[in-house]
């Protein structure tokens, strides 16, 4: 729901070549909601990379590659959301070619909803209030519902302001790794 893929690195190294290029290539496309895939010789570029000591990370079709302890985690790369756009109540909104948000109608006093990126301050200031423990790359990068500027919810994390109107959110990228 958060929008990045967790894969276990031992299980991931110890598979087959060709099984390990398409996972990659397919977790890539879907994590940075692309339209099309990375380039093959890409993606068999980062899986070498991906096995030698001291990788740091790297950056391919949006996405953010790092090493987590026994974990690989594919996460959005933070510059490269989406804009903001327009959420008007009543409809779906898509954005960032992985998410699908809907507002509740509100009151004629709410208006001027916009969805656009958390970003890393904005979470900083939630985590130390909530007690939240998501890493900061992927929480950065969740849909963030805002009315005139103002933060007014983040459904990925479960908060809203009092005065916000109820928005339901759903992970749906254009290439979804399973069906729901």
């Amino acid at each position: 729901p958060d929008g990045s893929v967790a894969i276990d690195f031992g299980a991931y190294a110890a598979s087959a070549a060709a099984l390990r290029l398409s996972a990659l290539g397919a977790v890539l496309r879907t994590v940075g909601g692309g339209r099309h895939p990375a380039a093959r010789a890409a993606v068999a570029t980062l899986d070498g990379a991906l096995a030698a000591p001291g990788f740091s990370g790297a950056s391919l079709a949006g996405c953010l590659v790092a090493r987590q302890r026994r974990k690989l985690l594919v996460a959005r790369e933070v510059g490269r959301v989406a804009r903001p756009v327009a959420l008007e109540p009543g409809m779906w909104t898509v954005w960032d070619g992985r998410y699908r948000l809907w507002l509740h109608r509100t009151g004629a006093d709410h208006t001027g909803f916009e969805v656009g990126a958390l970003g890393t301050a904005a979470y900083a200031r939630l985590r130390r209030a909530l007690g939240i423990r998501l890493p900061s790359r992927v929480a950065a990068t969740l849909p963030a519902v805002y009315e005139r500027g103002r933060l007014m919810a983040v459904p990925g994390l479960g908060w809203s302001e009092a005065s916000a109107p109820l928005v339901e959110q759903r992970l749906a990228p254009l290439w979804p790794l399973a069906v729901e």
